[in-house]
């Protein structure tokens, strides 16, 4: 694989042609070989209030009721669970309060 080399004259034909006027932070990049670079981060107030109900939220105890959803796996498992269309329909249709 053939590198691709540009020169410094090249790299100011180049910086000239896109009416660049004094030398860029490429052409130091390409001189000294080194990069310098700052990262900042900043978060919203919206995703500081996200990250605090997230945080309440894992900290509450888990809304399954644990104990009915291994009796009901258990009565599958078996197959003795047989569901009442009816009722499973009424409380399909009933208006939530």
């Amino acid at each position: 694989m053939n590198a691709l080399k540009i020169s410094n004259e090249q790299l100011q034909q180049i910086q000239q042609a896109h009416g660049v006027k004094s030398k860029s932070k490429v052409g130091s990049v390409f001189q000294t070989g080194a990069v310098q670079k700052a990262d900042a981060v900043s978060v919203s107030l919206a995703g500081k209030d996200i990250q605090k109900a997230l945080q309440a939220l894992s900290s509450m105890p888990e809304p399954v009721r644990t104990n009915l959803v291994e009796g009901l796996k258990q009565r599958i498992a078996d197959g003795s669970y047989r569901p009442d269309a009816g009722s499973i329909a009424d409380g399909l249709l009933k208006p939530r309060e």
